[in-house]
């Protein structure tokens, strides 16, 4: 894979014609620097479009499911009993 350039932001807007040239001919990606910084990516339209089409590809979430909640509806219990329950559903959620 072709190596980076890594320009500041006043470099890169005085040369941002022959960047994108470079970048659709050559694969390479620019990074912009702000303040020494990577502020922005300068990137081919289509490793844009790799780039997107892997991220659909990927779970919707990065957590796994660790457990199971049941709900039972023909329990009765008072308003105590639910603040126990839910409190207790609450710090066991908070210790994953």
């Amino acid at each position: 894979m072709p190596e980076n350039i890594r320009l500041g932001k006043s470099e890169a807007r005085s040369k941002f014609l022959p960047l994108v040239q470079s970048v659709v001919q050559s694969g390479k990606t620019v990074e912009i620097t702000d303040r020494g910084k990577v502020a922005a990516v300068l990137l081919s339209h289509q490793e844009y479009l790799r780039l997107m089409a892997r991220a659909d590809e990927r779970p919707a979430t990065a957590r796994s499911p660790v457990g199971t909640v049941v709900l039972v509806a023909d329990v009765e219990s008072d308003e105590s009993t639910s603040s126990l329950l839910l409190e207790s559903l609450r710090r066991r959620a908070d210790s994953l």
